[in-house]
């Protein structure tokens, strides 16, 4: 996150504006290849689903409890960009 904020602070808003979808379309890309590899221990977490749905596989790639899982995955700026 301290990053992308480093970025925007530096860059002007035009470039960010003309950047930042290009960057979203690659990390897509990037992530449909993971799923087409059929890694045998992928874990996926969706902004879109319940935290409690989110939490067993963020819990078991980081190997930490579902508990902690479920506090990081309440953090406002999780899924930001």
């Amino acid at each position: 996150m301290r990053s992308v904020q480093t970025y925007r602070r530096r860059l002007p808003n035009k470039v960010t504006q003309r950047l930042l979808p290009t960057l979203r379309q690659d990390v897509l890309y990037e992530h449909h290849q993971f799923i087409d590899a059929q890694f045998p221990q992928s874990y996926q977490i969706y902004e879109e689903l319940a935290l409690k749905e989110n939490a067993v596989p963020l819990a078991e790639f980081l190997s930490i409890s579902i508990e902690r899982a479920r506090a990081t995955l309440a953090l406002d700026h999780l899924f930001s960009d």
